[in-house]
């Protein structure tokens, strides 16, 4: 027997991006006599976009946690609606309250216009207007974050300058490489800094011990880049930051952890031989790497590949983790 409740149509998913939910929480009694809370809740997205299969699934299904007084969980399950059970609840649908037989229908065509909307403009996703931030999800406060130790301005060799950031640990261990993080197209470091979340890459390597430093290329979030610069004119930014570190911290091996572009960028430097691979400790790259395949008539042949940016690449033995 249900008690006492709320449902909320259509509220924002507070957990996930243009996400809203269909959101049903109640506390009723049991069978036994015992207490319970129900939480259900609905996902409303993009992901049904033009499918009118997906939209059903999407209005239908119901993700429930069953809750006693103390928080514990009794259980959780996933509860289907089927068209019989909706043709039920359609026909249990009515306005209550209100003086008066039209004053009711008002209502319900109010709120089924209101339902129809709003399910409308997931389903035509793609055609929707772009959303921007309001002032108030800009300025809300930040966890403090660690700030760079020093910010460099490097010079690469055909006179470009980039932008490196650099951490230095409370506790550094001698015996760790230092870490080079190397972004993608259109960010800069703060995609390895993030302030919204709890724990971000820089603080973790940072609470290990690590010296880290963060190159902004040409093709980040930089005036250089509307230059008109490639993802190959990247790696001489690359080489000039490592060149930093090397001279900065004694170490003639550094790891690398390159992200998207930056990946691209990281591998062309190293098939070309402009970024020497004794540099290299180590490389994580995520999104994007070079790979090196031969042609068919090589293949069938067995013959060697001449390409000199093949066997450049061949002399790095270190770890590449892809991810």
């Amino acid at each position: 027997m249900v008690l006492r409740g709320e449902v909320q149509f259509f509220s924002q998913d507070l957990s996930t991006a243009d996400t809203k939910n269909l959101a049903y929480k109640f506390d009723m009694v049991g069978t036994d006599g015992q207490l319970l809370h129900f939480n259900g809740y609905k996902i409303i997205d993009s992901n049904m976009a033009f499918s009118p299969s997906k939209t059903w699934k999407a209005t239908t299904t119901l993700y429930v946690t069953i809750t006693r007084p103390d928080k514990s969980v009794v259980g959780r399950g996933i509860l289907h609606i089927s068209v019989k059970n909706f043709g039920d609840e359609l026909k249990g649908f009515g306005a209550i309250g209100a003086p008066g037989k039209l004053v009711r229908l008002g209502s319900i065509k109010r709120f089924l216009s209101f339902f129809s909307l709003q399910t409308a403009a997931y389903f035509f996703s793609p055609l929707r207007a772009l959303r921007y931030p309001s002032p108030a999800a800009t300025t809300r406060e930040l966890p403090p974050k660690v700030s760079p130790t020093s910010v460099i301005t490097l010079t690469a060799q055909d006179q470009v300058q980039s932008t490196l950031h650099c951490w230095t640990p409370l506790l550094n261990n001698p015996d760790l490489p230092p870490i080079l993080f190397v972004p993608g197209a259109s960010v800069d470091e703060q995609i390895f800094a993030l302030p919204t979340i709890e724990t971000n890459a820089i603080e973790f390597f940072l609470g290990k011990g690590y010296r880290l430093y963060a190159i902004t290329h040409r093709v980040g979030k930089t005036e250089v880049a509307k230059e008109g610069y490639t993802m190959y004119d990247a790696r001489l930014d690359i080489k000039a930051a490592m060149e930093y570190v090397r001279n900065e911290t004694n170490q003639e091996k550094i790891y690398c952890i390159a992200h998207c572009a930056g990946s691209v960028a990281f591998s062309m430097g190293l098939l070309d031989g402009t970024i020497p691979s004794s540099w290299v400790k180590g490389i994580t790259a995520s999104q994007g790497k070079s790979s090196i395949s031969s042609s068919t008539l090589q293949d069938v042949v067995g013959f060697p590949s001449p390409n000199r940016f093949q066997m450049r690449w061949c002399q790095y033995r270190g770890p590449i983790w892809i991810i």
